[in-house]
C-alpha cells in the first residue's frame, strides 16, 4: 500500500487493516501446529510419544483435514481486534514521539 501512494505514510485505518491481516494470516498458519501442541500435551499417560508431524498427519488422517483448524475462527477474531489496535497504535505513538521531538 505504501509503494502504491508513493512512499507516503499510511494513515491510522490502513495501518490497522494491515495489523488485522497479517494478524489473521499468522493465526490461520500457526492453528494445525497449536492444535497438534494441545492434542500432544493432552495424550493419556503412558502413550508412546509422537513428533508433532507424526500428530497433524494423524489428526488429518483420523478426523480429515478441517480438525486441524479447529478454534481458528475465535483466533482470528481476536487477532483482527489485536492486529488492528496494535498497528495503528504504534503509527500513532509513533507519529506523535517524532512531532515532540521533531524528527523526520
Amino acid at each position: 500500500v505504501r509503494a502504491a501512494k508513493g512512499g507516503a505514510k499510511l494513515s491510522a485505518v490502513e495501518s490497522a487493516v494491515g495489523g488485522a491481516v497479517s494478524a489473521v494470516s499468522a493465526q490461520s498458519l500457526a492453528t494445525p501446529l497449536d492444535v497438534a501442541r494441545t492434542r500432544a500435551m493432552t495424550r493419556p499417560a503412558g502413550a508412546p510419544p509422537m513428533s508433532p508431524i507424526e500428530c497433524v498427519r494423524a489428526i488429518a488422517a483420523e478426523e480429515g483435514l478441517p480438525a486441524l483448524f479447529s478454534g481458528v475462527t475465535p483466533k482470528a477474531v481476536r487477532a483482527v481486534l489485536s492486529g488492528a489496535i496494535q498497528f495503528s497504535t504504534y503509527e500513532a505513538t509513533k507519529d506523535f514521539v517524532n512531532q515532540l521531538l521533531k524528527v523526520r
